[in-house]
């Protein structure tokens, strides 16, 4: 199965095609997504009673570093493929091995790199009408628009279905594919063995250079990994978000704030937050003014804020999660808050 698995994963970054494996009557089929059979009926949000998408940039890898040692001499030569853009976007996330095999390494590299460089999302559909031609391996048009950071109108591949009969209703629960929504890759059979995945402990050029405490650290990745999420007033997540509710939710992804806890520019709850001095601030901080409306964002350093709203239309163009900068703005950044857990 491993060798199908990196087979299937060099192809991919090859050729962009994906394949699928799956049973048809007992026979077992591999064939191009684009060649497997077709349902009809679009599955929509009218047509769903509920699903659930989430993104991470857990499993995401963006600065691929390779050491080859020669086993004859003990000599060590290095090998480095990265992406300066999604550094600058999520903070250096590396991945570290160590090869004794010099053949084609910086191509394999880069290969690692096109795997690995890819926000996490997953699609699960509950309760969608039912349909008995979807089965694990069918394609389902499916069209969910504003689906966070995306929009889905696309064939996507059934990966699991399960059907319900509920009295004389038919329903399904499904998880799907398409070409934005892919399960994790591990990048296997491109190197011997890992040595090491590197991640917190690595400095972050957009916070100041410096590696970060680990709550801090958690909250940021939490909220760096919904980058591209829609604004939605009253929001907190997982998929849109306000400004309150998007702070809120990254400190108890973290840790730091019990769950179904929130504070609101109009109320920075003492429970939480704490007021400290222009002078003291640091990354991971809550930067804050009130008015009609107020607003709050998290400060990274360096003069950038992790917000949604606000000046994120002039990324995004549309009012959502983005790295802005703090100045240049209508409304001037009046208070500082540190949440209680971080001192």
């Amino acid at each position: 199965f491993q060798m199908l698995k990196t087979a299937d994963e060099l192809t991919l970054s090859h050729t962009g095609k994906n394949y699928e494996l799956y049973d048809e009557k007992g026979k077992i089929c591999l064939r191009e997504w684009k060649n497997i059979p077709t349902t009809k009926n679009v599955i929509n949000y009218d047509g769903t009673q509920d699903f659930e998408y989430t993104t991470d940039i857990d499993s995401v890898y963006n600065r691929i570093k390779v050491n080859y040692v020669d086993d004859e001499d003990k000599s060590t030569e290095t090998f480095v493929s990265e992406d300066e853009n999604h550094i600058k976007k999520w903070g250096r996330l590396q991945y570290y091995v160590e090869t004794s095999t010099k053949m084609q390494l910086k191509e394999r590299a880069d290969t690692l790199l096109k795997l690995l460089n890819r926000k996490h999302r997953a699609l699960t559909i509950q309760s969608a009408v039912g349909d008995f031609q979807v089965r694990g391996g069918s394609l389902v048009p499916v069209y969910f628009p504003f689906l966070g950071d995306i929009h889905v109108n696309s064939l996507m591949l059934v990966n699991k279905v399960t059907h319900h009969i509920r009295g004389s209703h038919h329903f399904m629960d499904l998880e799907v594919y398409n070409k934005d929504i892919l399960p994790t890759l591990s990048g296997a059979g491109l190197f011997e063995g890992a040595q090491s995945k590197q991640k917190a402990e690595v400095a972050d050029p957009a916070l100041g250079g410096g590696a970060l405490p680990g709550g801090v650290d958690r909250m940021v990745q939490a909220g760096k990994g919904k980058i591209g999420s829609h604004y939605r007033r009253g929001a907190a997540g997982p998929n849109t978000f306000d400004c309150s509710g998007f702070v809120t939710w990254c400190a108890i992804q973290a840790g730091l704030m019990p769950p179904g806890s929130r504070i609101a520019s109009g109320n920075m709850d003492s429970r939480y937050v704490h007021k400290i001095s222009w002078s003291d601030i640091r990354p991971g901080d809550i930067v804050h003014f009130s008015g009609n409306p107020g607003h709050v964002a998290l400060y990274l350093g360096d003069g950038q804020v992790l917000e949604c709203g606000g000046r994120s239309s002039s990324k995004l163009g549309y009012s959502g999660v983005a790295i802005t900068p703090m100045d240049k703005r209508n409304h001037k950044f009046k208070n500082v808050y540190r949440l209680n857990k971080l001192g």
